[in-house]
């Protein structure tokens, strides 16, 4: 008789529903698919395209920003802003104000005094801009 034994080559996966780890041949490169779908939305915003979905949307896909998300949204923020030299009324309305909201708190809590000042002068920029839009303003010389 030989020594075959069938364990030895059937799938040893009994319960594929288990909350065991057993999601290493699942994962594609190391990656969950929401993951991927992560890095993904980081890549869109890096690219200077608008914010596809709002913080709360974003925590219930992938649950809360840690602070180096944070750390990395306010530098995409602002290297679209001063690098690319994006006009600031694109920018938050490409990013919205629940994100830009989000990015000032953020900056307060690091104690980034002037970059709180720049996002709310850009804000306040915003405001102004959206009261006036459309409405041609003559400015009386004196």
């Amino acid at each position: 008789m030989s020594d075959f034994n069938w364990e030895d080559y059937e799938n040893q996966d009994d319960d594929l529903f288990s909350n065991e780890d057993n999601d290493n041949e699942n994962d594609l490169f190391g990656l969950s698919p929401m993951g991927i779908d992560k890095r993904i939305f980081f890549s869109d915003i890096q690219r200077g395209g608008p914010v596809p979905i709002d913080p709360i949307e974003y925590e219930a896909l992938f649950g809360t920003l840690s602070s180096n998300d944070w750390d990395d949204l306010v530098d995409t923020f602002f290297t679209l802003y001063h690098q690319w030299g994006m006009n600031e009324i694109t920018l938050l309305d490409n990013w919205g104000l629940d994100w830009v909201w989000g990015l000032l708190k953020h900056c307060e809590r690091k104690e980034e005094y002037e970059l709180c000042s720049i996002v709310k002068e850009l804000i306040q920029n915003y405001q102004l801009q959206g009261l006036i839009g459309g409405q041609k303003i003559k400015l009386e010389e004196a």
